[in-house]
């Protein structure tokens, strides 16, 4: 099981920036660190819950997020490292542990450059820091289909290519929509997949029920912008034709539903746990 206290010794250089103290495995330069300084630097209380952006210079940048931790039990278990009673970790600690884990499954993602927590220097947790590669020549899916609608059936042939790809190493991606999916500019650059926290890093008992989690999410999540129902279907339909191991009746019902549902990350997890999603029609409550 991975842990903070393993993810530590492989980044061992601490630098302190503000109230942050921030895990390398080797040093940014310094105007680097002044860019990441800039962003930390202000009180936490006067910038967004979560900050999500590039920092850095065209000659060297990384990818920043800062996350606010809520709750004290939250902060707690971050500041301890310890996972929550179901053995995940809260979502922070949960996508630098799975990027690391792909990255050694040598899953095409961003890398992590650093990481590192905002806290008094004896107090807990208010804020998560992540630091990944910057991914020059990429551009995220919705954008790339923006500019490209017309190749957009090579997009799906390509994402559908991926999702296999993380399958086979054992990677299942619970948020997989075109945002989350980086498209090289260059034609012989590779797609990567990115923001690895709702991923588990063992299959799941059901597979085929997962898969079509998996599809229909990706269709419902603004992919529907840019093609039709049954052009998808089409396209899902030569897909399983290939993968003849896939159970279709139970991979059905499940896609069709999730075409069409908004999906909490609750819900996700128990059709990856328990191959369930409730698609009965609420009731109208009877009157008294």
């Amino acid at each position: 099981m991975p842990s903070l206290k393993a993810a530590r010794a492989a980044f061992p250089l601490c630098h302190r920036v503000a109230k942050a103290s921030l895990s390398f495995s080797h040093l940014p330069n310094r105007s680097l660190l002044d860019a990441i300084t800039k962003l930390i630097e202000p009180h936490f209380q006067d910038r967004p819950k979560r900050v999500s952006q590039p920092v850095g210079d065209d000659h060297n940048k990384v990818f920043m997020k800062v996350q606010r931790v809520k709750t004290l039990p939250k902060r707690l278990r971050v500041t301890l490292g310890r996972p929550k009673r179901s053995g995940r970790f809260d979502w922070p600690l949960e996508e630098l542990m799975n990027t690391l884990i792909a990255a050694q499954r040598g899953m095409k993602t961003a890398q992590v450059v650093g990481f590192g927590m905002v806290k008094p220097r004896f107090g807990i947790v208010r804020e998560f820091v992540l630091l990944t590669e910057y991914l020059d020549g990429h551009v995220n899916g919705l954008q790339w289909l923006r500019k490209h609608p017309q190749r957009t059936a090579e997009f799906i042939s390509g994402c559908m290519n991926l999702l296999m790809d993380m399958h086979s190493r054992n990677l299942i991606h619970l948020d997989l929509w075109v945002a989350n999916i980086m498209v090289p500019e260059a034609a012989e650059g590779a797609m990567r997949v990115i923001d690895m926290e709702n991923v588990f890093t063992y299959p799941s008992r059901f597979n085929a029920q997962t898969l079509g989690l998996q599809l229909g999410f990706l269709y419902r999540k603004e992919l529907s912008q840019f093609i039709d129902e049954a052009s998808y279907d089409a396209l899902v339909a030569g897909f399983l034709q290939q993968r003849p191991e896939v159970d279709a009746a139970a991979f059905e019902p499940i896609y069709r539903a999730c075409k069409h549902m908004a999906l909490s990350h609750k819900t996700r997890r128990r059709i990856f746990l328990e191959g369930e999603l409730d698609i009965t029609p609420a009731q109208p409550s009877a009157r008294a």
